[in-house]
């Protein structure tokens, strides 16, 4: 189980158990508890569910052309493009049996089993049956750079893409990713055998540059021979900050990375040379 930073703006949780729990044909849940440091532990369950999403709104607004949609095999890892070539003008039915007609024929074509349902609702598209091992991943249109993902889950602050767990600021009640020590727990039955997660690992937004702004101070430090202590404040942050960083995913020391957060943020806090006017650093 990784965790990771995903463009500072979502919590992204890798699992290889995610990609079997989610083509199992029970119906398990996935339960996620959560919390930053020693906080206040958030818990959300994502009830399994049948089908895939993607929501066009947007993209029917814009009366854009379907180019393709990408699925990954979970056996080999490899993506590939199916075409479809149908414009969002169309009506929802059109569009559902040509995304339908598209996939099934491209499957069956390399030898692949597939009867793939698509449903709408609204601008909402929905699959259903997937193909033994596959998962839809995203879907890209003509003229336009940006690719729409689909997901699984109804939850806004929960939810997957591939297999890949997101998790944004709401889920913690926040509206913004912040740096901290993010402890998050998964449990699970595929209707065979339970599954129980655990990990940790600092997510860096703006602390990175708050380090930073202490470099020449590091430097200046070093030229000089010294038995190491706290008085040596910038090498003190600067190993605070590569503790947390090299000691994230390791899953045995969530208490003492909380440990070490604290005690960087604050040295960070009372430090004058991490002032933002300074060396171009600091956030």
């Amino acid at each position: 189980m990784i965790i990771s930073n995903y463009n500072n703006k979502t919590i992204r949780v890798q699992s290889e158990y995610m990609e079997r729990l989610l083509l199992s044909s029970s119906s398990p849940n996935i339960t996620i508890q959560a919390k930053i440091g020693d906080g206040t532990t958030y818990s959300k369950t994502i009830v399994k569910q049948n089908y895939w999403g993607i929501d066009l709104t947007d993209k029917v607004a814009s009366d854009l052309v379907i180019d393709s949609v990408v699925f990954r095999n979970i056996n080999t890892d490899k993506e590939f493009q199916i075409p479809i070539d149908i414009s969002l003008e169309n009506t929802s039915g059109v569009i559902a049996l040509a995304i339908k007609t598209a996939i099934d024929d491209y499957m069956v074509s390399k030898g692949i089993t597939s009867d793939i349902t698509v449903t709408s609702l609204y601008d909402v598209y929905m699959l259903e049956d997937l193909p033994t091992d596959f998962l839809p991943i995203s879907m890209s249109f003509v003229d336009e750079v940006e690719t729409q993902n689909f997901t699984y889950g109804d939850e806004e602050d929960a939810y997957f893409i591939d297999s890949v767990l997101c998790i944004n600021p709401s889920f913690f009640i926040e509206t913004d990713l912040i740096d901290g020590v993010y402890t998050i727990e998964l449990t699970g039955f595929d209707g065979t055998e339970y599954f129980n997660e655990k990990n940790c690992a600092f997510i860096d937004v703006n602390t990175k540059c708050q380090v930073a702004a202490s470099l020449k101070a590091l430097i200046n430090e070093s030229t000089n021979t010294f038995v190491f202590d706290k008085e040596a404040t910038a090498t003190y942050i600067h190993m605070l900050h590569y503790g947390l960083v090299i000691g994230s995913n390791c899953g045995c020391n969530c208490d003492n990375m909380v440990s070490a957060f604290t005690e960087l943020t604050a040295l960070l806090s009372t430090v004058t040379t991490l002032n933002t006017s300074q060396n171009g650093c600091g956030c």
